[in-house]
């Protein structure tokens, strides 16, 4: 059920993404057309607040295609909008009334890592540029035909904290400024969390969050179990009450990492 229906939002990306004109920068491969459906029905239905559009730049053309196609088969389709940056470079699918909710709860799921001078520290509260962005993108006035909500210029440093609030990372770094020339976070000791729903019968597995979060926060075993299982705990409460929920179950792994850098 759950694949036939993903199934069908990607035959129709592939219909409305062929038909119409565009750099090949413009056009996803079967593989990252494959992943796009995905994202977009997960976000649809609710299971994810947002996700970011990689394998593509799309254009305000093929935006408002897929906005007006997909709503019309898929269910929970008019409730999404995308949010881009002023140089269009990033584009984010956003479940609109789960973003209204998480700003309605004052206690915020994201907590914010400030990197200042190479000291990592968990911020007291949200950065109010933060907040004011989110805030202007719940507020937006779109139309059936105007479906992409363009943020006002943000710091790099601000926009990766955006982002990690939208993929609702329990910990979103927020580097203030952007001023080291060395690699982010480079040889530090990373708790690396990825979080899928997977098919009972099948094993397919449905990417939702995957982040990371400097050990030194995440001190203990039982500090990044107690975080496992709160993931855990989110998602499994979403997944109850969706048609497929009899047929897939959440996994949460995390694990141990020191990279060369992180990507942002």
């Amino acid at each position: 059920m759950l694949d036939d229906e993903i199934l069908k939002v990607i035959n129709s990306l592939h219909q409305i993404l062929g038909g119409l004109r565009g750099s090949s920068r413009s056009r996803p491969s079967i593989k990252g057309s494959e992943a796009l459906g995905q994202d977009l029905y997960l976000v649809a239905v609710g299971m994810r607040m947002a996700c970011l559009i990689d394998s593509m730049r799309p254009s305000t053309q093929q935006l408002n295609s897929i906005k007006v196609h997909l709503q019309d088969e898929l269910p929970g389709f008019d409730c999404v909008i995308f949010v881009a940056t002023c140089d269009g470079d990033q584009v984010f699918v956003v479940n609109l009334p789960m973003l209204r909710a998480a700003l309605a709860d004052r206690s915020h799921w994201t907590c914010f890592v400030s990197m200042r001078h190479k000291t990592v520290e968990k911020c007291n509260s949200a950065p109010s540029e933060i907040i004011q962005t989110l805030e202007g993108i719940v507020a937006s006035q779109l139309t059936p035909t105007h479906v992409v909500y363009m943020m006002p210029v943000l710091e790099p440093g601000s926009l990766i904290a955006l982002a990690g609030y939208l993929l609702e990372y329990p910990f979103s770094y927020y580097p203030e400024p952007l001023f080291d020339t060395d690699p982010f976070l480079c040889s530090t000791s990373l708790v690396v969390y990825s979080c899928c729903m997977e098919s009972i019968a099948t094993k397919k597995r449905y990417p939702i969050i995957k982040f990371s979060c400097p050990a030194s926060i995440l001190e203990t075993e039982v500090a990044r179990e107690t975080l496992r299982d709160i993931i855990m705990d989110r998602w499994t409460t979403r997944l109850r009450d969706k048609p497929f929920s009899s047929m897939q179950r959440i996994q949460v792994i995390y694990e141990l990492q020191s990279v060369d850098r992180v990507a942002l």
